[in-house]
């Protein structure tokens, strides 16, 4: 009973000290966890370096730091960073990287350092004489035991990390494996974080860009839409996370008609942006449509972007559209599609159905390309709604589509005005989709008559 009281009892003290001065203590367990965790939450490597630095040399006792880089140097040779006030390097006041320590630029060779890197292995002195070091003399007094240490990266060593206390025999075995080891897995993890540094860094820069790319894309929609005599239009446009390939446009024309058009560019990112700015320069650009006797239906206006985009280095891109002409004198609606969902047309029973699906294949696939077109007479309280996939392919926490029939479902519910009936929509698909974040384009546009 007594032994295990005593073993017992013992457990909970400190071991005897070390050579280095260290005794195992849970105080000083609790530091190395805390040293630790910091490390391990640290947003960059300088900051990893820092707080390593920070609680190595509480728990070590540490008088002069000293890395001796060789990273890039001929056999034998060094550049020093010297660490002689501990104090403000625990403190932060000093940082790791050497801004602030006392440096050597130039290259140098040869004294205690040199010869201990030219050896090529860890090692601790018990007893030094450094009086006359061409680095460390004016220091000679206070260093009498020191440990050397090669830091790896990449599989060659970078520089050696000296440690050095002021009495004789500060240092055994097990200090410099516990040095060695700690040292090059510290650096291993601060130069991954730098990498990291990096990617953020890179990351960063990208999504400005994104955001730059939107934005223009953005400014090439119609600001405000048109207004069209006897047509109400409305129209919502959300972005994914990146910049996409959405684009809506109403062109009203000289013979008192309007070309409307959606679209969808296959793809994400700035390519897929930039075929939107092609597309909006062909539809805004065309000279002929200026005149009411060459105007456009929808399938031609379908065909001349086909033609202009399909000769156009685009990079394996291709574009859905939905184009549709509105006739205002007899309330008419010519519409073609190119490979994009048919839009949905609800009714003045309130049911909805599809437009008649007339068209051929996405734009930008065959230079050769004709579309069919067709008419469909509209009432006033009748609602037309334009979308891109953006919209039915949207999906819940489970993965499941907003689908064509829920949208249908929620048209038919909508009041029968173009706003409202977007809104409604979009309220649907956002409650739909709850978390799950948007990894399209949303567009649609609505087109009813008025009386």
């Amino acid at each position: 009973m007594d032994r295990r009281r005593r073993s017992n009892r013992d457990m909970n003290q400190a071991t005897p000290d070390r050579a280095d001065g260290s005794a195992r203590t849970p105080e000083r367990v609790a530091l190395q966890l805390r040293m630790l965790e910091m490390v391990s939450r640290s947003p960059s490597s300088a900051a990893a370096m820092r707080a390593f630095a920070q609680g190595y040399l509480v728990l070590h006792r540490i008088d002069v730091m000293v890395r001796a880089v060789v990273h890039g140097l001929d056999g034998g040779a060094y550049r020093v960073a010297r660490y002689a006030d501990i104090p403000a390097l625990v403190a932060g006041r000093q940082r790791i990287d050497g801004a602030n320590s006392t440096s050597l630029s130039e290259v140098l060779r040869g004294g205690f350092i040199g010869s201990t890197i030219e050896g090529g292995v860890p090692r601790r002195f018990d007893d030094l004489r450094l009086g006359g070091d061409p680095v460390l003399g004016d220091l000679a007094p206070r260093l009498r035991s020191a440990v050397a240490l090669p830091i790896f990266l990449d599989g060659a060593v970078h520089h050696w990390s000296f440690y050095f206390r002021p009495e004789p025999g500060a240092f055994d075995d097990q200090s410099l494996e516990d040095a060695l080891l700690t040292g090059n897995l510290i650096v291993g993890a601060a130069s991954r974080l730098s990498l990291l540094d990096e990617v953020r860094s890179l990351n960063a820069a990208l999504e400005r860009e994104f955001e730059d790319v939107a934005a223009v894309q953005r400014s090439l929609l119609p600001q405000p839409i048109p207004r069209i005599p006897g047509l109400g239009i409305a129209a919502r446009y959300l972005t994914s996370r990146r910049a996409g390939g959405d684009y809506y446009d109403v062109l009203p024309l000289p013979d008192g008609t309007a070309l409307a058009i959606v679209a969808d560019v296959s793809g994400h990112g700035a390519g897929a942006a930039t075929v939107v700015a092609m597309l909006h320069a062909v539809l805004h650009g065309r000279e002929s449509w200026r005149d009411p006797a060459t105007a456009p239906g929808p399938a031609e206006a379908l065909a001349v972007l086909n033609e202009e985009l399909s000769r156009r280095p685009i990079g394996g891109n291709f574009i859905t559209a939905f184009a549709a002409r509105w006739n205002p004198s007899e309330r008419r609606l010519d519409h073609a599609t190119a490979g994009h969902p048919a839009p949905l047309r609800r009714g003045l029973d309130g049911r909805v159905r599809a437009l008649d699906a007339a068209g051929g294949l996405p734009l930008a696939i065959e230079r050769e390309t004709s579309y069919e077109e067709a008419s469909t007479a509209l009432a006033p309280g009748e609602l037309v709604v334009a979308y891109t996939d953006g919209i039915s392919e949207a999906r819940d926490d489970a993965g499941r589509l907003f689908g064509v029939d829920r949208l249908a479902l929620v048209l038919g519910a909508a009041p029968p005005h173009p706003e409202a009936a977007l809104d409604a929509i979009l309220g649907a698909v956002s409650e739909f989709s709850s978390r799950a974040a948007r990894a399209d384009d949303q567009t649609l546009l609505a087109l009813a008559p008025l009386r």
